[in-house]
């Protein structure tokens, strides 16, 4: 059978080199949790081992004792991790192809030998398509991290279908390539191509996310490999892009964003919510649960529906009254911004401004879990 093994070490892409890393909670998927994908004629698979781990200290980690000790407390940890390994098996090549890939010292233009060109040609259709298809890949994981699990400092990686836009890659993600008969070789060797990889992280800021368990990477398998999406994703990705603009300092577009996903939430479970579930009815025993689904629907106003109708009627244990309260407040700081004209007053205040987002966030969550 004629394949070949395609293997990338990736970075993982964040909105500066102090923001992108994958946590996990003190775990990493081993052999039995590899992430594997099938497109064509491609078996694509993610996993991740020590060589993952972030560490800071790896220049110096030949000089000092100490450095040692805290780089294994490190790798024993598996919580963070700044490199992904994708690995590619391509099926069905031709023994043309797959003797060219690995014994052609460099690609030469030699405009009369047609067989050549074809060859050429082929090699860089196949460059194409193998980082196309690990970048798709890759991207739905940053996905699943960014909207599902607060890692809102991670971005995908740009690709488009030519030549030059895949080679920019090959160096960056250290491409290479083997077979049953030829031995591991770099990729990069036949284009000629110098692209210098991304600098280190030397420290990581303090961010308040949620850690991938064991289950969890189940679902994030199901995301990737099987297009499953989860409840909510409109709603956690607008709340993703609030976290991120938090983050940047852009504390009035943050509030903004955050409303916006709530407003989404609040739209959504009027359409499709589970009403029984989610609403009180039984100090209300004179209303029926059809009325008060017809008030909720027929009502466009937001704030009377987070001022009036869903304090009357949701369940306190539920939503607190502090949550409650906030996100009244967000809406009403929201208005303010956008009416008003609010951004020439003084700043708004970080410490205020995580304390909405956490009760939006978390309200969210709650209509995103009674949907139908």
């Amino acid at each position: 059978m004629n394949e070949i093994l395609v293997r990338m070490l990736v970075p993982v892409k964040g909105i500066n080199d102090y923001a992108n890393l994958l946590y996990f909670k003190n775990w990493l998927p081993d052999i039995n949790n590899i992430m594997t994908y099938e497109k064509d004629n491609m078996s694509i698979k993610i996993w991740f081992d020590e060589n993952c781990i972030f560490n800071p200290f790896s220049e110096f980690e030949d000089q000092y004792e100490v450095v040692k000790e805290a780089i294994e407390e490190i790798k024993n940890s598996k919580q963070f991790v700044d490199k992904v390994y994708i690995d590619i098996v391509i099926h069905n090549l031709s023994d043309e192809i797959i003797q060219f890939i690995f014994e052609e010292k460099r690609i030469e233009r030699k405009s009369n030998d047609l067989e050549y060109q074809d060859l050429v040609k082929e090699y860089e259709i196949l460059t194409v398509n193998i980082m196309e298809s690990a970048i798709n890949v890759l991207n739905k994981m940053f996905i699943y991290f960014r909207n599902y699990k607060r890692h809102y400092w991670l971005l995908e990686y740009e690709q488009n279908d030519s030549f030059g836009s895949a080679i920019r890659y090959i160096r960056k993600f250290s491409m290479k390539v083997k077979s049953d008969f030829y031995d591991w070789v770099k990729w990069d060797k036949l284009t000629g191509i110098r692209i210098n990889p991304g600098g280190r992280l030397t420290t990581q800021r303090d961010m308040t996310i949620s850690l991938i368990t064991q289950e969890e990477w189940t679902e994030a398998k199901n995301f990737i490999v099987d297009n499953k999406r989860i409840k909510g994703f409109n709603i956690l990705k607008t709340l993703a892009n609030a976290d991120l603009l938090a983050f940047e300092g852009y504390h009035r577009n943050a509030l903004i964003e955050g409303v916006l996903a709530l407003e989404s939430a609040i739209d959504n479970f009027t359409s499709n919510g589970k009403y029984d579930d989610l609403l009180n009815l039984d100090d209300l025993n004179r209303l029926q649960i059809e009325k008060i689904q017809r008030l909720i629907k027929t009502s466009d106003s937001l704030r009377s529906k987070i001022n009036i109708i869903y304090p009357l009627f949701i369940k306190k244990e539920l939503i607190p009254d502090d949550v409650l309260l906030d996100c009244q407040n967000a809406i009403e700081q929201r208005n303010t911004i956008v009416h008003k004209n609010a951004y020439i007053h003084k700043p708004f205040e970080k410490e205020k401004l995580d304390k909405l987002l956490g009760s939006i966030r978390y309200m969210c969550n709650i209509f995103i879990e009674y949907m139908e």
